[in-house]
């Protein structure tokens, strides 16, 4: 097929044009121009929206001597005593044991966090001798500040804890609290810190947000580094089964197929493996497949494109990227363009994308909840919130919100939530039910533009102390 680009550089140059040339598409070189301004024809290609993932450990545990094998080496107490006895949750655990202040903690320093990763703090707490009572567990800064904290009322069962944060520098502290000056005992056990981030791993179809996979392929959101192409923030890694491994990006819809039905479209990713003729990518229209070249297995990042020239009969469009059996690989910057090239270092996502999320993002921290009063304007870190599934860099949400208050008829002042961005002045957001009868629950679908950082800022306004409730907070879309 004549590359209508070419015809382009060669007319600028003043080369001849075959007759084959003109014969080829009389209105090639206009065409070319069009080329040179390609469109990203996929969504989510940054790998930054997740809705269908769990939070997967990467890498080993952080913590040290958090089952208390045999004694309390690498913790440090504050205003209480600890010991390792037996009779844990698995093996020996902390007692931890009041000595006459409310805030009594165990505590341990991380080092080397890096900045902006996810990571979760796991701990099992049981009640002692001192009864049911109030627990924490926290990750703090080295002064001992309380940056992220989870809190829960103990049983005489091993109940686990976890919190989600994210690392705003690199050296932070694990705290444990019995919060009350109740005299005896609390016994904490198998307490551990990972990494995490969003994976796909279940033996069912769902990826990442627009983008489907075969049962038994792992697939995980890569954080930039060796892993990622320089120009992006995520990555896509990819482990096959027990056959190939693939995602894939399309539709089988008549209206969106005849778009692309009898033209030349081109698909093109960087690909890492370290294993030769595995990974490759593929598009197809339903009647015949076309596949670029195998990766190398050079254990670098190669650029690879394969051009299709869709039949008119086509059935669908569907792009794969492919991992073979048993085999990692890793995939930025996916793209695809109508025309017959796109070329390395061309890449560019979908501008001002909005996802309309595949299963809908509960807040970890409103979503069912009550006992709510009054605040101040306070932060909301998206990430953190949705558990790593709403990734950086997102410029604006969707969500749906449902809020209620015991005396929101007699309110005094505004009752319900507002969303802010960067400014108070910013709030588009505001599900107001002041006035409304006591207890009436108020649904309200809207929008929220996020401030620089990609997060937002919250109020609550409650008739009196204790007395809103947030019954859902759900993400259904963001916008890249």
């Amino acid at each position: 097929m004549t590359n209508r680009l070419d015809l382009l550089r060669r007319s600028e140059k003043g080369a001849p044009l075959t007759d084959t040339d003109h014969d080829a598409n009389a209105t090639a070189i206009e065409n070319a121009v069009n080329d040179l301004v390609l469109q990203n024809l996929l969504t989510n290609t940054g790998w930054e929206s997740w809705s269908n993932s769990t939070l997967e450990n990467v890498g080993g545990n952080l913590a040290t001597n958090g089952g208390f094998d045999s004694d309390t080496t690498g913790w440090t107490t504050d205003q209480c005593s600890v010991a390792s006895i037996a009779g844990g949750q698995s093996g020996n655990c902390l007692e931890m044991t009041r000595t006459g202040w409310i805030g009594q903690g165990a505590k341990q320093s991380l080092t080397g966090l890096t900045i902006g990763k996810l990571y979760r703090l796991v701990a099992y707490v049981k009640s002692g001798t001192s009864g049911n009572e109030s627990c924490t567990i926290a990750i703090g800064d080295e002064g001992g500040n309380i940056l992220y904290s989870s809190s829960i009322t103990t049983s005489s069962s091993w109940v686990a804890m976890t919190l989600t944060f994210k690392a705003t520098i690199t050296n932070h502290m694990i705290m444990l609290f019995k919060n009350t000056s109740t005299s005896g005992t609390m016994l904490f056990d198998s307490v551990a810190l990972y990494e995490v981030t969003p994976g796909c791993v279940g033996a069912d179809t769902k990826g990442p947000d627009e983008w489907k996979k075969s049962t038994d392929t792992l697939l995980y959101r890569e954080y930039k580094g060796d892993n990622t192409k320089s120009g992006s923030f995520y990555g896509l890694k990819m482990t096959g089964g027990a056959s190939n491994g693939y995602v894939s990006q399309g539709s089988v819809n008549p209206e969106h197929v005849a778009t692309f039905a009898g033209r030349p479209v081109s698909l093109g990713a960087w690909v890492k493996c370290s294993s030769a003729n595995k990974a490759r990518l593929a598009i197809s229209d339903g009647n015949n497949t076309s596949y670029s070249a195998y990766h190398t297995g050079g254990g670098t990042f190669e650029w690879l494109e394969v051009t299709k020239d869709m039949s008119t009969t086509a059935g669908e469009y569907m792009v794969y990227l492919l991992s073979g059996t048993s085999t990692t690989a890793y995939f930025s910057q996916p793209m695809l363009v109508f025309g017959s090239s796109i070329g390395e270092g061309n890449y560019s996502p979908k501008p001002n994308q909005v996802i309309w999320l595949d299963a809908f993002i509960e807040s970890s921290i409103f979503n069912n909840t009550s006992g709510w009063s009054t605040t101040g304007n306070l932060p909301l870190d998206i990430q953190v919130d949705s558990l790593g599934k709403i990734g950086a860099g997102a410029k604006l949400i969707k969500v749906l919100v449902i809020v209620a208050d015991s005396a929101s008829a007699s309110a005094s002042g505004p009752t319900g939530i507002w969303l802010t961005g960067k400014q108070v002045a910013q709030a588009c957001y505001i599900n107001d039910i002041t006035g409304i009868t006591n207890g009436k629950n108020r649904w309200l679908f809207g929008e929220q533009p996020l401030d620089d950082t990609g997060n937002l800022s919250y109020n609550l306004g409650a008739s009196g102390s204790g007395t809103l409730s947030i019954l859902s907070f759900r993400y259904l879309g963001v916008e890249y």
